[in-house]
């Protein structure tokens, strides 16, 4: 894959303000202030109208597109620049901007450069969005999306990036039999089988990969076959993971006993466990194996998606003063002895030569809408729940499912004489 001369754009917001502010040549009405609803965020949207003309929109923007119910930010407003002419041929450029883009992608844009204005103005979208890398490269062999699920894989770029639903634990009380008739709880605990609100997240990252000449790495001086890369390129790309629960407590279902939600629940069994299969542990010291009762446990939890990568910026000037011949303005303070022939035929002038160096970008952590995936819902439900290890019976408890043995108590019939 050949190097990619990427030129960032942070936002089209500056050329647009630059529409409105020229003084006389534009009117314009400011969106009111506000906020979009979590995880969605606030977006400048502008289209063409008439020539030279464009309405702009502040609006929310969501994973996965818009999303039903987003609170709008601000009103319509419209810019209308004084007409302009036609820019003749190589009146116009491409750009790679972020606009209509997730986070972390961009995507090229035809622009044209109003003379009368001295800005430039995006026309249309020349392909659709994508990863770091613009133009849009061709894919490799192991570019896809996330396939969401219980384990999670994405790769783009030749990174790669697995992550799995954390494991989270319960603990039951009596343990290891329950009473028919007498309540049996279960609550979310910590590793110890205290109780807990909390529950576990997952966070992890792909190795690194260099989506630029294989001979070119990210090295610290810059250097790529004894060469400086081309600003733009990038290399250290990576890919991460993550899985968060979210603000609900688990959903129990009980073995012939029904559903609880929440952070503790009760079961009041009528009758023994026998007939059930022998899944679960007698007492202490042989633990004999003994039918029972199967308790799951689900919680939401949410998946996201960042990017990060190293790419080769200009970060400064590396600056000094000349002595130059002719009448002109001093730039700045010049060394004693260089300039010393009347200020109308010499003068100093500051030469600068830019100066580049690797520029971390992201993390910018993304929210997947799995509703895009086909999922009945924009989360997952996380079934890894795990009894707390109980030695010497249960040491190695199973992830899933929680074995609960019921018994009958029966009061000791005493021999009459």
């Amino acid at each position: 894959m050949k190097h990619k001369n990427v030129l960032w754009i942070v936002s089209v917001v500056a050329g647009l303000l630059a529409l409105m502010l020229a003084g006389g040549q534009a009117s314009a009405r400011l969106p009111a202030q506000g906020a979009c609803v979590p995880p969605c965020w606030g977006e400048l949207v502008c289209q063409p109208v008439g020539p030279g003309g464009f309405e702009c929109q502040e609006h929310c923007r969501c994973p996965g597109g818009e999303t039903p119910g987003a609170t709008v930010v601000g009103t319509p407003f419209v810019v209308t620049p004084q007409p302009s002419p036609t820019p003749p041929p190589g009146g116009s450029v491409e750009w790679c901007l972020p606009d209509e883009c997730p986070p972390g992608e961009t995507r090229l844009w035809l622009v044209w450069y109003l003379y009368n204005l001295g800005t430039y103005v995006p026309v249309r979208p020349l392909e659709p969005c994508c990863g770091p890398s613009c133009p849009c490269g061709e894919p490799t062999e192991e570019d896809q999306p996330c396939l969401p699920g219980t384990e999670t894989v994405c790769s783009e770029w030749g990174a790669s990036v697995r992550a799995s639903l954390p494991v989270w634990h319960a603990n039951r009380e009596p343990y290891p039999r329950a009473l028919v008739t007498l309540p049996e709880e279960v609550w979310v605990s910590d590793a110890a089988g205290n109780p807990v609100t909390t529950l576990p997240a997952v966070e992890t990252w792909g190795s690194p990969v260099d989506p630029g000449e294989d001979d070119c790495a990210c090295r610290a001086d810059g250097s790529c076959d004894d060469d400086p890369p081309p600003e733009g390129t990038i290399c250290e790309f990576k890919l991460g993971l993550k899985a968060d629960p979210g603000n609900e407590p688990p959903a129990w279902n009980f073995d012939g006993c029904g559903t609880r939600v929440g952070w503790r629940a009760q079961c009041d069994w009528n009758r023994s466990s026998w007939g059930n299969p022998e899944l679960g542990v007698g007492m202490a010291p042989d633990c004999p194996a003994l039918p029972a009762y199967t308790v799951q446990a689900t919680v939401p939890y949410w998946w996201s998606f960042a990017r990060q990568w190293d790419s080769w910026e200009q970060v400064g000037q590396d600056c000094e003063c000349q002595c130059h011949g002719g009448a002109g303005v001093n730039e700045c303070a010049g060394e004693e002895g260089l300039c010393v022939d009347a200020p109308d035929t010499e003068h100093w002038v500051n030469v600068c030569e830019p100066t580049y160096s690797w520029k971390h970008n992201g993390p910018d952590w993304v929210l997947l809408d799995l509703t895009d995936y086909g999922w009945p819902t924009p989360y997952m439900l996380n079934p890894s729940v795990q009894l707390i290890p109980h030695p010497p019976c249960e040491p190695n408890p199973p992830v899933g499912v929680i074995y609960v043995p019921c018994i009958e108590v029966q009061a000791p019939i005493e021999r009459q004489p």
